[in-house]
C-alpha cells in the first residue's frame, strides 16, 4: 500500500507557536526574564555573559558599591608579587559573572591612546606630534547634553600617572595630560564625582592645581609610600577607593562604583538604565564595550596640502597604516546622543570563540564616528566642523594588537535581533 505521510496536525503547530512566545516576552511577564534579557523593554536590547575574564577586560566596569567591596583588595598587592593593571580588575572580578549590552551604543569607551600607538608617536616628529594633539583636543562630540540628569550616586575612579622617567607607556606627559582632562570632561556631565588617584606627589600637584575646581573632580589621592613600580597603580587606586567607601563619611551615600582608565572617554545611551541593571539584585560586573580609534589622514590637515605635509614626515610602516585605514569606503556618522544607530553584537557568550571575529581589512567590518552637536554662534548659521567630532572607530572590540576584531552590526535605532 501507499506510505503513510504524516502532517503536523493544528494543535502541534499551535504548541510551537505557543513556545517561541513564551520564549521571549511571556517569560518576562511570568517574571522569569532575567535582568539582562529585558524582553518587555523595546528600547533596550540586554546583555549578554562574558565568562572569560580576558575576553571581557576593557579597562572599565560598573558595579554596585556591594560588589566592589567583596573582595577587598590587600595592601601588599601594591608593593610586592605580580602587579598590572589587567590584573587589578581581575582580582576584583573574582569569578563573578560579568555582562556586556547587546547593543554596544547602550555602554562603551573609547581607548584614546590606542591611537598615539597606532600611529607610532614616539617616532614622529614635531610637526605630526602637533598635529594629532590639536585633533585630540579639538573633538568636542563627548561633551553633547546627556540623556540622564548627573547621578550623584555614582563614584568614578580611575588612575592617572604621567611623572617624566616613569612607565607611562607609549604617551609623552603632555599626551597623557590630554588624555585625562578629555576622560573627565566625558564624564562629568554623567558621574559628576570623580576620584583619581596617582602615584606621585608630581602627578599629585598637577591634578590637584589643574582640576582644583570640586564640580570638576572629587578628590585625588596618592598612595602614603611611593609605588615600586608604577604598573600597580591599578591595584593602589581600588585599594584606596575601597577604603574611601568604607571609612570616608563623604562617600557613605555612594551606591555604584564606576573604574575607567584616564585615557578613555565614556559613551552611555542611557546611564540610569545601566543603574536600574547592576542594582537589580543580581551580583555581576557591567562591562562596557572597549573601541579602537582608527588613524587616518584627513586628521592631520583640512587641506591636501596639511594633508601632503604630514606624510612628508612619516616613514613607509606609517603611510601603509594610513592607506590601509583610509581605504575603507563608509565611515557611519551617528549622533553625539546615540539615538540615531544600534551596532548590534550576536547574543552569544563572549568567549575564545572567533565565529563573529574578522580582521581589519573584512569588508564586514565597519567604522563610524560620533558627529559632534552643531553649534548656534550669535544668531549666526549652524555650524559643524568635522575636528570636533570624535576620531573614527572600529565596530567592534577586540585584539587590537593582532587587529582582529568582535564586530557588531551597525544599523538604525532598533531592538537587536535574537
Amino acid at each position: 500500500g501507499k506510505k503513510a505521510t504524516m502532517m503536523p496536525s493544528r494543535f502541534v503547530v499551535k504548541g510551537v507557536v505557543a513556545l517561541l512566545l513564551f520564549s521571549q516576552a511571556a517569560r518576562a511577564a511570568l517574571g522569569m526574564a532575567p535582568p539582562w534579557g529585558s524582553y518587555a523593554d523595546r528600547n533596550f536590547s540586554g546583555l549578554y555573559d562574558c565568562p572569560v575574564q580576558g575576553e571581557a577586560y576593557s579597562a572599565a566596569y560598573l558595579a554596585t558599591k556591594s560588589t566592589f567591596l567583596r573582595h577587598r583588595i590587600p595592601e601588599t598587592r601594591l608593593l610586592g608579587g605580580q602587579g598590572n593593571m589587567e590584573g587589578a580588575s581581575h582580582a576584583v572580578f573574582h569569578h563573578s559573572k560579568l555582562m556586556k549590552t547587546v547593543d554596544m551604543f547602550d555602554f562603551y569607551v573609547e581607548h584614546l591612546s590606542w591611537y598615539e600607538r597606532r600611529v607610532k608617536r614616539k617616532d614622529q616628529k614635531t610637526f605630526v606630534n602637533d598635529r594629532m594633539l590639536e585633533r585630540f583636543n579639538a573633538q568636542t562630540s563627548h561633551k553633547g547634553t546627556p540623556n540622564d540628569a548627573p547621578l550623584g550616586d555614582v563614584l568614578a575612579v580611575m588612575p592617572f600617572y604621567a611623572t617624566p622617567g616613569g612607565d607611562a607607556g607609549h604617551s609623552s606627559l603632555f599626551t597623557r595630560r590630554s588624555y585625562l582632562r578629555i576622560t573627565v570632561e566625558s564624564l562629568r556631565p554623567v558621574f559628576p564625582r570623580i576620584l583619581v588617584c596617582v602615584a606621585s606627589d608630581f602627578d599629585f600637584d598637577y591634578v590637584k592645581s589643574e582640576f582644583n575646581d570640586t564640580s570638576k573632580i572629587s578628590e585625588v589621592m596618592k598612595y602614603k609610600a611611593q609605588l615600586f613600580r608604577p604598573s600597580r597603580l591599578g591595584f593602589a587606586t581600588i585599594y584606596l577607593s575601597q577604603y574611601l567607601l568604607l571609612k570616608d563619611p563623604r562617600f557613605f551615600d555612594v551606591r555604584y562604583v564606576f573604574y575607567t582608565e584616564s585615557d578613555q572617554i565614556l559613551r552611555a545611551r542611557s546611564p540610569s538604565k545601566l543603574l536600574d541593571l547592576v542594582g537589580s539584585g543580581h551580583t555581576f560586573f557591567l562591562i562596557p564595550h572597549r573601541v579602537q580609534p582608527v588613524p587616518v589622514l584627513r586628521d592631520f590637515g583640512e587641506t591636501k596640502f596639511e594633508v601632503h605635509r604630514a606624510r612628508s614626515f612619516m616613514n613607509p610602516d606609517h603611510i601603509k597604516e594610513f592607506a590601509k585605514n583610509d581605504a575603507k569606503p563608509t565611515v557611519h556618522h551617528v549622533n553625539a546622543d546615540l539615538k540615531n544607530a544600534s551596532c548590534c553584537f550576536d547574543r552569544n557568550p563572549c568567549s575564545t570563540n572567533r565565529e563573529r571575529w574578522r580582521r581589519f581589512g573584512h569588508p564586514d567590518l565597519e567604522l563610524f564616528q560620533i558627529k559632534a552637536p552643531t553649534r548656534h554662534n550669535n544668531g549666526d548659521a549652524p555650524t559643524h566642523h568635522p575636528f570636533n567630532d570624535s576620531l573614527v572607530l572600529v565596530a567592534g572590540e577586540g585584539n587590537f594588537l593582532r587587529q582582529s576584531f568582535r564586530i557588531c552590526k551597525l544599523g538604525p535605532p532598533q531592538m537587536c535581533p535574537w
